[in-house]
C-alpha cells in the first residue's frame, strides 16, 4: 500500500494532470483543478453521486458494502491513504453504518452511488446510523443532521 500511496503523492507533487485529482472527471478531464480546490472536488463528487432512492439497505448489507470495499482497498492498488482504511474499520468496529439506498448506481463499476454514502459518513457530511459519541479517528465536526431530533 505504501508504494502506491507514494506514487500518488509523487504524481500530485509533479503538477502534471492527474485524472480526478487535479482535473475534472469524464468530459471535464480537460479542466484543471487548482490544489486549493482538491477537497471541494472530492466532496462535490460524492455529493453528486449521492442520488440513491428507495428503502435503505439492511444493516448486514451495509456492513457487507464496507467489508467488501475495505478488503478491495487493502489490496493496495488504489493508492488510498491508510488512515482512510482505518476510519472504515472503525465504522465497522463501532457498528456505524452508512444509510445506503437500495436503488440507484452509476459508473462502469456500478458502485459510485453506494460508495458516495460511505464517503459522506467518513467525512461526517451525511447521515449514517451513528451514535452521537465521537469515534476516534473520524472527523470531530458535527454533521448537519447530528442536532436533529
Amino acid at each position: 500500500m505504501g508504494k502506491n500511496r507514494k506514487a500518488v503523492e509523487t504524481r500530485v507533487a509533479s503538477g502534471e494532470p492527474f485524472y480526478g485529482v487535479n482535473t475534472g472527471f469524464g468530459a471535464s478531464v480537460v479542466n484543471a483543478v487548482a490544489a486549493e480546490y482538491g477537497g471541494s472536488l472530492v466532496a462535490n463528487l460524492f455529493r453528486f453521486h449521492g442520488c440513491g432512492v428507495g428503502p435503505l439497505l439492511a444493516a448486514d448489507e451495509s456492513r457487507a458494502v464496507l467489508v467488501t470495499r475495505l478488503a478491495q482497498l487493502a489490496a493496495g492498488w488504489s493508492g488510498i491513504r491508510i488512515e482512510t482504511l482505518h476510519a472504515m474499520a472503525r465504522l465497522l468496529e463501532h457498528d456505524i453504518l452508512p444509510c445506503i439506498p437500495e436503488l440507484g448506481s452509476v459508473g462502469a463499476s456500478g458502485d459510485l452511488t453506494p460508495m458516495s454514502y460511505v464517503a459522506a459518513v467518513l467525512s461526517a457530511s451525511a447521515r449514517g446510523a451513528v451514535p452521537r459519541a465521537h469515534v476516534p479517528g473520524l472527523p470531530r465536526r458535527s454533521p448537519p443532521w447530528a442536532s436533529r431530533p
